[in-house]
């Protein structure tokens, strides 16, 4: 996923930030510092699910914890994984371990996209109430 691209162009999403910073207004301001704790708050949140599927996600190939019976409910009652063939457990197991393979390096990429795009936002705001001598932190 890549980040919102940074530049003067008046067509880039990042011009509309920009221009949010510089009005100064105290609401303005508000929303976003609320934008960017909600976006570390998030990408906290996704962070940890990345984290937990890294850590977990070999328990899935064990046959005493995940039975073929296991393996086969799980696809009867996602409708992610039905098809209309049938494969056999092992292969179904191997697809959805895959899976979980891809959305663990999805989940980590995007948390860190999010802190990316807090921070940025963060220095933007900062930046314009500089000559205030006003520093907005949030803690990750």
């Amino acid at each position: 996923m890549n980040n919102i691209p940074i530049s003067d162009n008046d067509e880039d999403p990042w011009r509309a930030i920009v221009e949010c910073s510089n009005t100064r207004h105290s609401r303005t301001t508000s929303n976003i510092i609320s934008l960017c704790r909600l976006s570390y708050g998030v990408a906290r949140y996704i962070k940890r699910v990345g984290l937990a599927i890294k850590k977990y996600k070999n328990i899935f190939k064990d046959d005493e914890i995940f039975s073929d019976n296991k393996v086969i409910k799980i696809c009867k009652v996602s409708s992610h994984w039905l098809s209309e063939k049938f494969d056999s457990p092992d292969i179904t197991r191997r697809k959805i371990y895959n899976n979980l393979i891809k959305q663990e390096k999805k989940k980590l990429l995007y948390a860190n996209t999010l802190y990316i795009f807090a921070d940025h936002v963060l220095n933007l705001l900062n930046s314009k109430y500089k000559y205030l001598k006003i520093i907005f932190e949030i803690i990750k």
